[in-house]
């Protein structure tokens, strides 16, 4: 039976559950970039480290269930300008990490703390079909 307006024909195709009936695959994933002074490479680098872990323990705090680090970089320059008014020359780590997350709403929720921690925060949402579910088609 053909739909009674074209516009619901068109609903359905791009209704969540897709024309046929198959649940929407989702991949989430959110990164972040920042920037670390310090004094030394060392002391760097036990910045970054302490930020990846607080990252690490906020997801487990809000009971993310999927949070998997997918890559992560960073970089480490010498300032030869003071730091915090210091005469001695400085450092600047600049990181980025990437992370696979289990849904969007844990995405915004963990995205909404950091940037509360001064962190740029992307969140990517990709929904799709890969268009080999077992479900019936919709009845049209």
């Amino acid at each position: 039976m053909a739909p009674a307006y074209a516009n619901e024909a068109v609903a359905r195709k791009v209704a969540p559950g897709g024309a046929n009936g198959c649940k929407m695959q989702e991949n989430v994933t959110l990164s972040i970039n920042f920037t670390i002074r310090a004094k030394s490479f060392a002391e760097s680098r036990t910045k970054y480290e302490e930020k990846m872990q607080q990252v690490t323990n906020f997801a487990t705090q809000q009971g993310i269930k999927k949070f998997q680090l997918q890559s992560m970089n960073y970089n480490i320059n010498s300032q030869n300008v003071n730091y915090d008014g210091m005469p001695e020359p400085g450092y600047q780590l600049s990181g980025n990490a990437s992370y696979l997350l289990d849904s969007a709403d844990s995405a915004f929720k963990l995205g909404e703390f950091l940037g509360e921690q001064k962190m740029q925060v992307s969140v990517n949402v990709n929904k799709y079909q890969n268009g080999s579910c077992n479900n019936a088609a919709v009845a049209e």
